[in-house]
């Protein structure tokens, strides 16, 4: 975000040093309330474009991960190659509760 912020105050005619040092403060500033009506328009898009990068890229992860998943598992649980396979414990015999009278 911060280099969005200096490319932006670059691109309205501030010197590079001090977009670098106000895009430093802004990316550091935090609060909410009335402050929030006074950040500039284009340092709320710098942060929208930001956040959309980092959700895409999130996004692409996770498609990537779920292709990994359906077309390169086996169903049911997993081992590792050369791992033995173990079979699941016998289940140990159930008593019938009966009420008392």
């Amino acid at each position: 975000m911060r280099s969005q912020v200096t490319s932006s105050l670059t691109a309205l005619g501030v010197p590079s040093r001090q977009a670098a040092a106000q895009a430093a403060r802004i990316a550091r500033s935090q609060g909410s309330g009335p402050a929030v009506a006074a950040i500039p328009r284009f340092v709320r898009l710098d942060f929208a474009h930001a956040s959309q990068t980092v959700f895409l890229v999130m996004a692409g992860i996770m498609a990537a991960a779920a292709l990994t998943a359906v077309t390169g598992l086996r169903q049911g649980r997993q081992q590792k190659p050369g791992e033995a396979q173990v079979a699941p414990a016998p289940r140990a015999p159930q008593q019938e509760i009966t009420p008392r009278p």
